[in-house]
């Protein structure tokens, strides 16, 4: 657990007291460690709020977990025989799946054997119920998914250019802007009691707000995705209270100045006080299925790994959040996870899915360069 910025002296004390004995009482823990019962039960409730325990029985919060926020969707892609004519129809060829980045993330992670959660919203349509039921045998946790009474699971269609490239992508996230602050803390506990939560673009800029605004005093690390960047725009103001953002070159140049006041900053607070891991921003920008540029407060590194044919890029980037978050759990180094999600993006750029079909973290490990 990430525990030494967030708790003070007496709140360790005591979580330590009931990692080693769950069913101690709280008289007990007051006589432990010196400290009035009243006293004791306000810490209890300090650390119920900040994700370390979850109720009233001291459970402890489930370890190396990653919670996913946002968009669930159907994709359709079409494939153009040809060279797009604007005006007129064009010939395709048409496939649909389940996509939506934070349910791309999530299903990315639980097939590498991630704990994971996903707190979206759906239609009360076949399509909701389906992608409900697929993540649940994937083994996503999709108890936070909430199906939003006469309203269409969102869609996203893709049309790709012959070289697979993509030409035009068209959303209806209408539904995404039915999420509240209320739908996050109908389902706290399961958020703040996450290593890591990843949040996607598709959320209104009111909820992402609110998120960042909570990270400072709770234990989990906050990972956004910029999606595009007409929705990078709900970012603006919001940059101090993410730990690490997922971007794109187009994206990237909305936030571009924020970006650079942020990396500023860090570089301040480096010099003048000792390193502080939760309060390090760090900026991921994917260029494609094989490059991505990875920004620090220290230092910027450009990372490539080979790329085998492309055949469809929608994925990719998702693919890249998730390897990267799922090595982070693991202690990985920023640099080196990154080295994990981008072979990951690389891998499924090399299919038609969202999620490459036989993903696990072995077969992407065999696939790396060494």
């Amino acid at each position: 657990m990430t525990s030494d910025k967030v708790l003070n002296d007496q709140e360790k004390l005591i979580l330590d007291c009931i990692e080693r004995n769950p069913f101690i009482s709280q008289q007990d823990l007051a006589e432990h460690c010196g400290l009035a019962r009243p006293t004791v039960a306000t810490y209890i409730a300090q650390l119920t709020r900040k994700g370390f325990l979850l109720g009233r029985a001291y459970v402890l919060a489930r370890s190396e977990r990653i919670v996913c926020i946002g968009g669930a969707a159907i994709d359709r892609k079409y494939r153009l025989a040809g060279p797009m004519i604007g005006g007129t129809s064009n010939p395709a060829s048409g496939s649909s799946t389940f996509g939506g980045v934070a349910r791309n993330v999530s299903e990315n992670l639980a097939r590498l054997g991630t704990n994971t959660n996903l707190v979206s919203v759906v239609g009360d349509d076949e399509d909701g119920q389906m992608l409900v039921e697929y993540l649940r045998n994937a083994g996503v946790d999709v108890s936070g998914v909430q199906t939003q009474h006469g309203a269409a699971t969102a869609e996203y269609v893709a049309v790709l250019q012959e070289d697979n490239d993509l030409a035009v992508g068209i959303v209806n996230a209408e539904i995404f802007e039915t999420v509240s602050v209320d739908t996050l803390r109908a389902c706290w506990p399961t958020i703040v009691s996450a290593n890591w939560v990843f949040a996607d673009c598709n959320l209104p800029t009111e909820v992402l707000a609110w998120l960042s605004g909570q990270r400072a005093d709770n234990r989990f690390r906050l990972a956004i995705g910029t999606v595009s960047a007409h929705k990078a725009q709900k970012l603006r103001g919001l940059l101090d209270g993410i730990d690490l953002l997922f971007t794109t070159d187009r994206d990237a140049a909305v936030l571009k100045s924020e970006l650079k006041l942020v990396s500023r900053g860090n570089r301040k607070r480096g010099r003048d006080q000792e390193p502080d891991e939760r309060n390090s921003r760090a900026v991921v920008c994917f260029h494609g299925p094989g490059s991505l540029t990875v920004t620090t407060s220290e230092s910027t590194h450009r990372l490539a790994v080979p790329v085998g044919v492309v055949a469809d890029v929608t994925g990719a980037a998702d693919a890249l959040v998730a390897g990267t978050l799922s090595c982070l759990l693991l202690g990985d180094s920023l640099t080196e996870a990154c080295r994990f999600g981008i072979g990951m993006a690389a891998l499924t750029a090399t299919t038609h899915s969202n999620v490459h079909p036989l993903l696990t973290r072995s077969y992407v490990e065999d696939l790396m360069p060494h």
